[in-house]
């Protein structure tokens, strides 16, 4: 299984509470869709101040030979970046957007919800954090994001991790803790780092590993 598998359209958005590993994988499957496709573009629309944010890796993504749009802030100001817009409505481009965590960052995208229907947005849920540990917040989040950004449905991504010390344990134990709270994880992310001591799920993607996770 890997993301051309499961992007459908134009544009990509990945979205869901901080912390939950959005950037990797926007990075990891902006990587992987360039390998068939032309013109593939990464916009950072994280107006949240997070931790680990696509702009971070700009030396990474455009050695890859992918583009990279990213906003600023102007003192507490989050500035969307120009030209998403045309982007987003451009057939030709292949969009990857890493979105910031929770309703303010669905808010900062849903300014532009007319352009994305038809779009592949993926929902991630992390279960090792704090707030994604019980399937009542995750799915409260879930509606809210959901109202905030305009969008219609989600693809949610099982991305079980600790960091560096992520494990074949973690990784065994977050996937069955997402599968009894049955949010219906339409696939699982998994760092190729990790050495599996059982086999994973056939609907698993593998990824690498470019942030350092706190």
């Amino acid at each position: 299984m890997n993301w051309n598998d499961v992007v459908k359209g134009h544009n990509a958005v990945f979205i869901g509470e901080s912390g939950c590993g959005k950037t990797e994988l926007a990075i990891n499957c902006a990587i992987s869709l360039r390998q068939s496709r032309d013109n593939v573009v990464i916009l950072d629309m994280d107006q949240t101040k997070g931790a680990y944010r696509c702009r971070d890796h700009k030396d990474l993504i455009e050695g890859k030979d992918i583009k990279l749009l990213a906003g600023l802030h102007f003192m507490d100001s989050p500035i969307v970046p120009p030209g998403v817009e045309r982007l987003l409505k451009d057939e030709s481009s292949m969009n990857v957007l890493d979105i910031g965590g929770n309703e303010t960052g669905a808010l900062t995208v849903g300014q532009s919800s007319e352009y994305l229907d038809g779009s592949t947005v993926f929902y991630v849920v992390n279960p090792y954090r704090l707030l994604s540990a019980d399937k009542a917040h995750i799915e409260y989040m879930q509606n809210l994001i959901m109202a905030y950004g305009g969008f219609r449905q989600f693809i949610t991504i099982g991305n079980p991790n600790i960091g560096n010390q992520t494990d074949s344990d973690i990784v065994l134990e977050g996937i069955h803790s997402l599968e009894e709270m049955q949010l219906g994880c339409s696939f699982y992310t998994v760092s190729n780092k990790v050495e599996m001591k059982a086999p994973l799920p056939e609907n698993t993607i593998l990824i690498d590993t470019f942030t350092i996770y706190p």
